[in-house]
């Protein structure tokens, strides 16, 4: 024979703080020299060790059923037996009754003698009394005999004599034994067992605590596994169609894998009593504190699945094939005790079953691409959540945290472009991807012809290295590419910045911060929509963490970091711009002495290099459009158009016309005109730039600096004061606009995406969906009210005590004040070379509520992450 008993604590006594002196009454006149004799199933515990043995032996090997159905032949005492032999029941972690041990400590302190007498395994019995300590005597079922009920009493009657004992116990099998006890006390006993009781001939004591076993259905089916059957309603938003039809097939599906979900989870849940009672959060759990019964576990989960694949079985095989390859993923997790990535990929297909449950259900396809996305989600999800919780030997990780954080966080970023269905176009970017293949196609006419194409004209203004890379994601990825680099990066920063200011918790810190920039600001808008915006906000927060933590950096991550903030000057005019003026005001704050800490030398030095490259990367792509089409980017007149539109200039033209020989005098007669107009409308009877002769282009281009020193000199003040107000109304313009796509535009995107997404995007890039355009103003304006919020709480609070959280918020300060610049910067310089677009400003907004997601996360650090951390099993 042999036992295997795991007790962490073998000999060590159990100090439970329980005052004896409510349970004086249940001894109150009990004879010193009789023995109180104590149930173990109930009673002493709050579980049931023939349940404990048999999930615990049935997670260790999957053939106990049918051994234990070839034992139950021989008896119950034999079915015990073999349980015990291959379960491994951690005695110490047992759910005891407190009030129970504290009556049996007061009976032993008043002189008095406990007996341990139970239906269970006797080697088990033994190992709870060494364990606890408080026994004089033990007996329990030895494979032969089951001590349970008339055979119980008649082992204490024949040891102690009839009323020779006391005896403790809790169910109606105990009514066998009370009758011949010289006093019967109930622990938790039902209202029938209490009734039956006292209808008897025997003394009667209530030791009647809260009954943890009546625990409500909810509690026990932990509705946090449903978050996975919410997945089946995802067709319903990629194929958007949400009619009352489709609605009430997405819903019959969730209905079905939360049904099959919660029966699985309760069978995992069982399967891990020993793992989750080890772990100090899942310890709490109904069925391993104890307060529910493992009986009523096992028949509420087979319940539970069996109803939900007989409603599947409604609706087609193919359901009811899903939901059972649901619940044999969730068994081998639970089985298995697959390695960490193993363990991983199943979580993923686990996550990933119920979204091909609704796209069955309501017949809506989902592409393969979004079913891989779903799994790489969740796989790096898994993998997170192992580094989040490292300290059970089973959830060890895989992976390196920082590569895993940022898969995880771009791909939760990446969610709402999947959703959307495609990548967010821009009416300009076709600008881009039309650069780089327009001077391909020029380079290859010179090489084959030896001409240059004399009728191409590039306008500057759309960076060749940014328009070089979208047009290579168009062509191979469909721009998926690219929105997968835009959201990689972001990520990053993300992780990079909370493991710099809070290293302790940083893996939990960048999860909630990337969840909430994705839901409460515009930023992932910005990661899928192909235009450099989001780059401006790359640039800044790439500034920040070069100024505010350079010490805490490794040297790979301050050269990533100098690439990342170069390119981002060089995707676009502004961001240059945007670079030099904080690399100027950065140089400046080295005056000012409490800054110089964080400016030194070195620091100044990389954001000059980085300013100097993004002016000298400028010049290549220049050099090479002039070779290939003989005239070099031509800059689009934006000072002109604005201060006609302004009312200045065109006071100007109309005083010093034709006599000055600008080439705006030209169009006179047409002014004032927006600004817009002036520059983009191609009608020739109100148009003016976009209609001109190639040569009037040049001239218009050409002569805007002299014609803004003209127009300062002549009308300085309104002049002046347009363009401030002008800058100023960028801070609160932050909707996105819909300008519709011209047709050339259209036609040329429609080579390189489908022509049906071309023909419904406008500028607001919301594909089939424009009132998501509202979404996104809105999140603008939301990311704008916290943040002025935030700021306010930053300043008034407090010096801290504590050094890590003072440090904290000097650096998040210190990143606010870098924003805030950023912010200001960005409204001028946008708003002065194109007016106010709300997408400008916009595209900075997100970075005051992403120091507040930070701030905020030291205060959430400990969130729960038991969805994704696999339950461990020793």
């Amino acid at each position: 024979m042999r036992l295997t008993i795991l007790s962490k604590t073998l000999h060590r006594r159990v100090q439970m703080p329980v005052d004896p002196g409510p349970f004086e009454p249940v001894l109150e006149g009990l004879p010193i020299g009789i023995p109180l004799v104590v149930d173990l199933d109930g009673t002493l515990l709050s579980s049931d060790m023939l349940h404990e043995t048999f999930w615990s032996a049935f997670g260790r090997d999957s053939t106990v059923p049918l051994r234990a159905a070839s034992a139950m032949l021989q008896g119950r005492a034999a079915l015990k037996r073999v349980l015990a032999n291959v379960a491994r029941v951690d005695v110490a972690t047992l759910p005891y009754n407190p009030a129970v041990i504290a009556t049996v400590k007061d009976w032993r302190a008043r002189g008095g003698r406990a007996v341990l007498v139970t239906a269970s395994d006797a080697g088990l019995a033994h190992a709870i009394a060494d364990h606890l300590g408080i026994f004089d005597e033990v007996h329990g079922s030895d494979g032969v005999r089951n001590l349970k009920a008339a055979e119980k009493a008649d082992f204490l009657n024949r040891r102690y004599g009839a009323r020779g004992y006391a005896y403790m116990g809790d169910s109606a099998a105990d009514l066998k034994v009370w009758p011949h006890a010289a006093r019967a006390i109930t622990v938790n006993a039902s209202t029938a067992v209490r009734q039956r009781l006292r209808a008897l001939d025997v003394p009667v004591a209530d030791l009647q605590v809260a009954d943890h076993r009546r625990l409500p259905l909810a509690a026990m089916l932990r509705p946090e596994h449903w978050c996975l059957a919410l997945l089946a309603l995802v067709p319903l938003l990629i194929g958007h169609d949400l009619s009352p039809a489709r609605l009430a097939q997405g819903l019959f599906a969730l209905v079905c894998v939360a049904l099959v979900t919660s029966g699985a989870g309760v069978t995992c849940d069982l399967l891990t009593l020993e793992a989750d009672r080890s772990d100090p959060i899942r310890r709490g759990r109904p069925f391993a504190a104890g307060k529910a019964s493992l009986a009523g576990g096992a028949v509420l989960a087979v319940a539970l699945i069996a109803l939900g694949l007989v409603a599947a079985a409604l609706s087609g095989p193919v359901l009811t094939a899903i939901l059972l390859a649901l619940v044999v993923v969730s068994a081998l997790r639970a089985l298995w005790r697959p390695g960490p990535l193993a363990d991983s990929l199943l979580f993923a297909a686990q996550a990933t079953l119920p979204l091909l449950a609704g796209a069955t259900v309501t017949g809506l396809p989902v592409p393969l691409w979004t079913l891989a996305f779903a799994a790489l989600l969740f796989l790096a999800a898994a993998g997170v959540g192992r580094h989040i919780e490292p300290s059970q030997p089973a959830t060890r990780a895989f992976g390196s945290p920082m590569l895993l954080v940022t898969l995880l966080g771009s791909l939760v970023l990446m969610a709402p472009t999947v959703l959307n269905g495609a990548p967010f176009l821009y009416y300009d970017t076709s600008s881009y991807i039309w650069y780089p293949h327009a001077l391909a196609h020029a380079a290859l006419d010179l090489l084959r012809a030896g001409t240059q194409t004399e009728t191409l004209t590039i306008f500057s203004g759309r960076s060749l290295y940014y328009g070089l890379f979208t047009y290579l994601s168009t062509a191979l990825t469909q721009g998926w590419t690219l929105v997968w680099a835009q959201a990689a990066v972001l990520a990053w920063l993300v992780a990079l910045s909370c493991r710099s200011f809070l290293p302790d918790g940083w893996i939990r810190a960048s999860v909630l911060t990337v969840a909430g920039l994705a839901v409460l600001t515009p930023a992932s808008f910005f990661v899928g929509l192909l235009m450099p915006d989001i780059w401006s906000g790359f640039l800044v927060v790439g500034v920040a963490l070069l100024l505010a933590a350079r010490d805490k950096l490794s040297e790979r991550e301050i050269w990533a970091l100098w690439i990342i903030v170069v390119f981002a000057a060089l995707a676009h005019a502004s961001h240059l711009a945007l670079l030099l003026s904080m690399t100027t005001l950065a140089g400046l704050a080295l005056l000012i002495p409490r800054l110089r800490p964080l400016l030194s030398g070195r620091t100044l030095a990389t954001l000059l290099g980085a300013a100097v490259l993004g002016i000298a990367g400028q010049i290549p792509p220049s050099t090479l459009t002039k070779a290939v089409t003989g005239q070099s980017p031509l800059a689009l007149p934006h000072f002109t158009a604005h201060l006609v539109d302004l009312g200045p200039g065109t006071r100007l033209v109309q005083e010093t016309c034709p006599q000055s020989g600008y080439a705006v005098c030209a169009f006179a007669d047409r002014l004032p005109m927006d600004w817009a107009a002036f520059m983009f409308d191609d009608d020739p009877r109100t148009g003016a730039y976009w209609i001109s002769e190639p040569a009037v282009q040049r001239s218009l281009s050409a002569e805007q600096v002299g014609f803004l020193l003209d127009v300062v000199a002549a009308h300085p003040f309104a002049t002046l004061g347009g363009l401030a107000l002008d800058g100023v109304e960028q801070l609160w313009t932050l909707s996105v606009e819909d300008v519709p796509m011209p047709p050339r535009k259209a036609e040329f995107l429609a080579s390189f995406f489908q022509p049906e997404l071309v023909e419904l995007t406008q500028a607001s890039a919301m594909y089939n969906h424009p009132a998501l355009r509202h979404l996104v103003t809105a999140l603008g304006y939301l990311s704008l009210a916290g943040s002025l919020l935030f700021a306010i709480a930053l300043s008034s609070r407090s010096v801290s005590t504590s050094p890590l959280r003072h440090d904290l918020e000097a650096t998040i300060s210190t990143f606010v004040g870098v924003v805030v610049i950023g912010l200001v910067l960005n409204a001028l310089i946008c708003g002065i070379l194109a007016s106010p677009y709300g997408r400008f400003q916009a595209r900075l907004i997100w970075l005051l509520p992403f120091a507040a997601l930070v701030k905020g996360a030291t205060r959430a650090i400990e969130f729960k992450t038991s969805l994704i951390s696999r339950r461990p099993i020793a």
